[in-house]
């Protein structure tokens, strides 16, 4: 059937620029939709879980960074971030969730030691640096976040497993 016309949006085009011009809005609206997406799931998931962390991180002294990030425990298991996977391709133990709450409840129990210690001492010192230094700087959030933006939808950016980065250094 050569020489068929298609009348789109007002216009007068041939079957190849008509399926050209479908193919590309709906390309298009597909990445469009996964953007929104990202944004509404990843500010989802600071509201419910990630803000909890970062004031756990912020806090200068130990009995407030536990209390925080009691908070964060907390609400990984109420979205149900302790299982499973974050990746959908290559799966490795720094991918599995149950490996990274491990990460998550030792990190919990170190804290709660050092509320114990004297304020003033040396080991509470350096204690409390050692953790605000190594472990929430390399804490693997983004292994959290690709979870749960995988469980909301947002698969696209959790293809392959997350790197746990040095948070600090940015």
């Amino acid at each position: 059937m050569h020489g068929v016309t298609y009348v789109l949006v007002g216009g007068i085009m041939d079957k190849e620029t008509a399926i050209m011009l479908i193919v590309g809005v709906l390309f298009l609206a597909f990445f469009i939709n996964g953007g929104v997406q990202w944004s509404i799931q990843g500010y989802d998931f600071q509201q419910k879980v990630g803000n909890w962390f970062i004031l756990a991180d912020s806090a200068s002294d130990a009995k407030t960074k536990a209390f925080y990030f009691d908070k964060f425990v907390d609400a990984l298991e109420k979205e149900g971030l302790t299982t499973g996977h974050s990746a959908i391709y290559w799966q490795q133990p720094k991918s599995d969730l149950a490996e990274n709450f491990k990460v998550v409840q030792s990190l919990q129990t170190r804290l709660h030691d050092i509320v114990q210690m004297d304020t003033k001492s040396f080991e509470y010192q350096t204690a409390l640096n050692q953790i605000t230094l190594q472990e929430f700087c390399w804490f693997p959030y983004a292994t959290f976040e690709g979870a749960y933006l995988l469980r909301h939808g947002v698969w696209h950016m959790s293809l392959t497993p997350q790197t746990a980065g040095n948070r600090c250094s940015d």
